[in-house]
């Protein structure tokens, strides 16, 4: 039996991507919620489109069986206006005079009048996200668990076509992404992906939908190139590389954004198509094509001001993809919840997920159940302040690459923090919950 005992982690709110839990589907309200605001009983020229959000948190425990002192922190800011929209935020967990896990997010968008009488304009968007350090529970199926270093860019351009009309202009989408993923592990390298996509749909023209899309269609194409320095099972040689190549089609809304009346702010993303996918593997090139599918939603409301707020997360998806060795064309299907309620007294999250991995095309293997939880409880002490403590676990396989090279383990963090959060909006809870903590590895 392996134990790591580790104090301090990040942990999210509800529909967010960082706590030991990954709700990857669930769209992530933290950078949004720095612009805009729920703010309904202020003035109208008094309403705020810009501002910072954050957390701190310390504590003292035990990592890799040494007494450690552990440091997390998060914050956000963002603007919005007539034409710009620019978001940044950035969380970060120390533990052993190291970083232990970290994200970071970016995104400038620029857009045009929403009501150009010559029916002209559209808007150009740039995001990135890198996360580095060790991976959360149930993440993506083409990056594994251990520690790794993913990064990701890329761009969008929309183009109206017409005259807006009810609150809505079809529009002409042009995307593209760049990314790589480097392992820390013997096992694997690194990956370097590139996309690009057209698309033609709706876009919002109404600032109650401040961004976002429908798309009537959409198609993409993307090559995938994984570095392996090992010898593949049934392979005379090391592989050198691994090409994956993937070519989607589908319908649905990518970031739909809402921020109505001030009192409610709401991300949707549906997608419902197609994927053929091919990769080259040690016993030769393997291909299929697959159903696919993801409906989820993440929102946060007001309730009365003395009563604070609700988060809601939901997510249903079947994801086909790959193994990080390439090596497997897989499917995932996922199902994501998560909610949260905040008062003057206490907040309380609860997160839970469930992952079935099967394999398409390569190697077979049993389809492959995986899941995790996490709740948690803190009361406000005055100024900020709160007290309490959280629960999360995971029951997964740990390896970097194969998700079917060890047998599946039981993963587990609970412990207590005091921390220090800011929200401008609410007299309840800041966005990025931190808890402190013991994980221990079965």
């Amino acid at each position: 039996m392996r134990r790591v005992l580790l104090l301090l982690l990040v942990c999210a709110p509800v529909a967010s991507a960082d706590i030991r839990l990954d709700t990857e589907p669930i769209p992530d309200l933290f950078p949004l919620e720095a612009a805009f605001h729920l703010d309904r009983g202020q003035a109208a020229d008094d309403r705020s489109k810009s501002g910072v959000v954050g957390s701190i948190g310390m504590g003292y425990g035990r990592f890799d069986d040494d007494n450690t002192g552990t440091l997390v922190g998060a914050i956000a800011a963002g603007t919005y206006t007539d034409h710009w929209l620019v978001l940044a935020s950035s969380e970060l967990v120390t533990a052993n005079d190291q970083i232990w896990r970290g994200h970071h997010t970016g995104l400038v968008e620029m857009h045009s009048e929403e009501d150009r009488a010559d029916g002209l304009g559209g808007a150009v968007a740039l995001q990135t996200a890198i996360a580095h350090g060790d991976a959360r529970a149930l993440a993506p199926v083409r990056l594994g668990q251990g520690r790794y270093v993913n990064g990701d860019v890329g761009g969008e351009a929309l183009l109206h076509l017409g005259k807006d009309k009810d609150d809505f202009v079809f529009v002409a989408q042009l995307f593209g992404e760049l990314g790589t993923t480097r392992w820390e592990s013997p096992l694997l390298d690194h990956a370097n992906r590139g996309s690009l996509g057209l698309g033609i749909g709706l876009s919002p023209a109404d600032g109650e939908l401040p961004r976002g899309a429908i798309d009537l269609l959409r198609g993409r194409v993307e090559h995938v190139t994984i570095t392996r320095p090992i010898i593949a099972a049934g392979a005379t040689a090391p592989i050198g590389s691994t090409d994956v190549r993937i070519a989607e089609i589908g319908v649905g809304a990518h970031e739909m954004t809402l921020h109505i009346d001030h009192e409610l702010l709401a991300v949707i993303e549906g997608d419902l198509g197609w994927s053929w996918l091919e990769t080259d593997t040690a016993e030769g090139r393997i291909e299929d094509n697959m159903f696919r599918m993801k409906l989820a939603t993440a929102l946060k409301w007001r309730t009365d001001r003395s009563r604070g707020a609700r988060r809601l997360g939901i997510a249903f998806a079947r994801e086909p993809g790959y193994t990080p060795d390439g090596q497997r064309l897989v499917v995932d299907w996922r199902t994501d919840l998560a909610y949260g309620v905040e008062t003057p007294v206490y907040s309380l999250t609860a997160a839970g997920g469930i992952s079935w991995i099967g394999t398409h095309a390569g190697r077979w293997a049993p389809t492959q159940a995986r899941y995790g939880s996490h709740v948690e409880l803190f009361f406000k002490l005055g100024r900020g302040v709160e007290g309490g403590a959280y629960h999360a676990t995971s029951f997964e396989n740990q390896h970097a690459g194969d998700p079917w090279a060890t047998e599946r383990t039981w993963s587990t963090e609970a412990g207590v923090l005091l921390r220090w959060r800011r929200d401008p909006d609410l007299a309840a809870p800041a966005p990025r919950y931190m808890c402190g903590g013991v994980r221990t590895v079965h």
